[in-house]
C-alpha cells in the first residue's frame, strides 16, 4: 500500500454521529453544521405542546471528536445503517439522473451524440 494512502487512512475514524469515516479536520467542520442545524421538537403529552429537542453544544462535539481520535488507529470494519445506505443510493440515483437529463438536452441541441 502506498505510504500516503496508508497515512490518510490511519488519520480517519468512524464517527457514528455522521455515519462515516472522517478525518479530524472534516469532523471539526461538521461541528458548525450540527450546532446550527434545526433541532426539531417533540410532543410533551403532559404539557400538550411541542418542546424543543436540545442539541449538543460545539464544546461537547469537540470533546466527542477528541475522544474519537485518542489512541492508535484501528481498522475496525463497520456496517452502514439502512438510513445511510438509502442516502447513498439516492445520491447515486440523482447523479445518474442528472447525467441522463444532460444527455437528453444535448441530443435535442446537437442531435445524436
Amino acid at each position: 500500500m502506498h505510504t500516503s494512502i496508508m497515512n490518510t487512512e490511519q488519520e480517519m475514524r468512524y464517527w457514528p454521529r455522521v455515519g462515516m469515516k472522517v478525518t479530524k479536520e472534516t469532523a471539526e467542520q461538521f461541528i458548525s453544521r450540527i450546532v446550527d442545524s434545526v433541532a426539531g421538537s417533540k410532543l410533551d403529552e403532559d404539557l400538550e405542546e411541542f418542546t424543543t429537542i436540545s442539541t449538543m453544544t460545539a464544546a461537547e462535539l469537540a470533546v466527542e471528536i477528541e475522544n474519537l481520535f485518542v489512541g492508535e488507529y484501528e481498522d475496525i470494519p463497520f456496517e452502514m445503517d439502512n438510513t445511510n445506505l438509502a442516502i447513498l443510493k439516492l445520491m447515486t440515483y440523482e447523479s445518474r439522473q442528472g447525467n441522463y437529463l444532460g444527455t437528453q438536452e444535448c441530443r435535442k441541441v446537437f442531435g445524436r451524440i
